[in-house]
């Protein structure tokens, strides 16, 4: 087998591997050319957010033949990132290069202690905090209150959840809270 096969590989997929095949063929030869098609393209995407912990993979996409050189030394045509920041990609053919950035927010996570249990006097009012970030987003149960703090006058299981503002990150903590006892009023009469 002798001559020139040409692929065209317009959608830029991954090539893994070149198999030839025949019925008693022999190869006598074979040159792998790559010859590119069309400058890079990529795009990152708008600003992202992960929560503490967590991490994100920036991908510039494949591009044969390409060189890419990520902000953070990364070589490879995506990378993982796991602090905030801004990071860039250039990628780079024959035919052109292109440079492309996106910003990384790093949430913290969020600490919730509401105490286990809670006793306090039948009439008297409890209120239960789970932070004072007003960015943040709040949901009790069982009422659906959507305020960082409530005051609970019934005995019961509350909950909170609580987003700080991803949709991702989430926490949540509960507590009992049991009123107990009577409120009197005691009069003292003299002689």
């Amino acid at each position: 087998l002798e001559g020139r096969l040409i692929f065209d590989n317009i959608n830029n997929h991954k090539i893994d591997s070149v198999v030839f095949q025949g019925y008693e063929s022999y190869l006598n030869s074979f040159t792998f050319e790559i010859v590119d098609q069309q400058a890079p393209i990529i795009d990152l995407g708008s600003t992202r957010v992960i929560c503490e912990g967590d991490s994100i993979l920036l991908d510039a996409g494949i591009t044969l033949g390409a060189l890419y050189e990520w902000s953070n030394g990364s070589r490879q045509h995506s990378t993982w990132i796991k602090t905030s920041g801004n990071y860039s990609v250039k990628v780079s053919n024959s035919l052109g290069s292109v440079t492309d950035q996106v910003q990384v927010i790093v949430k913290p996570i969020i600490n919730l202690s509401l105490s286990d249990t809670i006793i306090a006097c039948n009439g008297d009012s409890v209120t239960l905090i789970a932070g004072y970030d007003d960015s943040y987003s709040y949901l009790w149960s069982p009422n659906g209150e959507t305020s960082s703090s409530i005051k609970v006058t019934t005995s019961g299981i509350y909950h909170v959840l609580v987003d700080n503002g991803t949709g991702k990150c989430l926490a949540t903590d509960s507590t009992f809270v049991s009123f107990r006892g009577a409120k009197i009023r005691l009069f003292n009469y003299q002689g």
